[in-house]
């Protein structure tokens, strides 16, 4: 979640982790093994189906979380059809434009579940431009002094690969 003064806070989320995903992070074998009921844990290593599923809270997976923190860089990836990694410079317009149909994805899910309570009185929605145009002004306002960046990821890229670019890059700084 991103204030209009350039913070961003914590939603703790789970994340998805789906077998393949154990390839390429090691580390997620025994966090993922002492959380699984005994049943999940065969079925995943019998089936090895990569449509499973397993939600595991950050909680589990890192040591520390900040519930708060001061923006100091915004980058935003994109896969690419290219065999290389790249990074360029956006304006605040650019990652609004980009972000939109996140936004609006999120929008939606928030609508649905707001759908059940509508019928409360004085119910106001938002209408989708004035949730983006609302959105664009956080985005100003918390971007204004902010380097915004665009990193073109090769679409069948290794993690690692990307995590090794971004260092070397002083993005991860």
């Amino acid at each position: 979640i991103i204030s209009n003064k350039s913070y961003s806070y914590f939603q703790g989320r789970s994340l998805s982790v789906k077998p393949y995903h154990l390839d390429l992070f090691n580390f997620l074998k025994n966090k993922i093994r002492m959380s699984m009921s005994f049943f999940q844990r065969l079925q995943w290593w019998i089936v090895n189906d990569n449509r499973l599923v397993f939600h595991l809270s950050p909680f589990d997976i890192f040591k520390n979380i900040s519930a708060k923190s001061k923006l100091k860089r915004v980058i935003h990836m994109c896969p690419h059809d290219k065999e290389y990694f790249e990074i360029k410079d956006i304006s605040i317009q650019e990652l609004s434009k980009i972000s939109a149909n996140l936004l609006m994805n999120e929008q939606f899910l928030a609508y649905y579940k707001f759908h059940s309570i509508s019928s409360l009185p004085n119910t106001s929605i938002y209408s989708n431009n004035d949730f983006y145009f609302s959105a664009e002004k956080i985005f100003k306002s918390a971007f204004k002094a902010i380097p915004l960046k665009m990193v073109l990821v090769p679409s069948m890229s290794h993690p690692n690969d990307l995590y090794e670019f971004l260092s070397q890059e002083k993005c991860l700084d």
